[in-house]
């Protein structure tokens, strides 16, 4: 039951994010609800920082923003286990250095391989008792569902977020994991952070 309620919150997600993006041209990139591009590799840059994005925005996302520091951590034998790192800092950079873009038809599957490596190393050093591998098997599905459109997740500016709803907010809050309980002021905060506006819903607070 908890899968398929996750299952069913990731596909609203993309829904919602399918059916909210304004068509906005931007150079060689045409963004809209078809897709439709006219510079397929820059059009994939676009397409997974969006994902990427929507990733870390993610509350569960947060042991995988980062490269992990074995040492500094005390992970005993760490490297013996996981022989590739991988995290969203270093899965951006890879979008951004035209990585993923060179590989033309392959490169969603290996976007969505490295997302995959990160999940997988994080259940092999932990165990598959371990809290994380619960919030891995949510955070597939939020995966697969990002993957699955070819549509560019969308996210609100600061101004758009000051005239939300209160019930979007907290819908837009909830479909990414965070709590979607508190005040306005709030609410504005947390989503601000949640989407990469801010560092954090202090610093998201005081921009309000």
């Amino acid at each position: 039951e908890e899968a398929a309620a996750a299952k069913a919150a990731a596909e609203a997600q993309a829904a919602a994010a399918a059916e909210e993006a304004p068509a906005v041209e931007d150079g060689t990139i045409v963004y809209g609800a078809q897709g439709i591009v006219s510079d397929p590799p820059a059009a994939f840059k676009a397409w997974a920082s969006a994902v990427v994005r929507e990733l870390k925005s993610h509350k569960l996302m947060e042991p995988f923003l980062e490269p992990l520091d074995p040492v500094a951590l005390g992970l005993e034998g760490y490297t013996d286990i996981v022989k590739q790192p991988m995290d969203l800092k270093t899965i951006g950079a890879k979008n951004d250095g035209g990585e993923y873009a060179g590989l033309g038809s392959l490169a969603k599957d290996a976007l969505k391989g490295d997302v995959e490596l990160m999940f997988s190393n994080a259940v092999a050093y932990n165990g598959a008792d371990h809290w994380i591998a619960g919030d891995v098997t949510q955070l597939k599905v939020v995966t697969d569902a990002l993957f699955a459109s070819d549509v560019a997740p969308t996210f609100p500016t600061l101004e758009e977020i000051k005239v939300m709803k209160v019930k979007d907010m907290k819908a837009a809050l909830e479909r990414r994991g965070h709590e979607g309980k508190g005040s306005k002021v709030g609410l504005m905060a947390r989503l601000a952070a949640a989407v990469g506006l801010a560092a954090s819903a202090e610093e998201a607070a005081a921009l309000m």
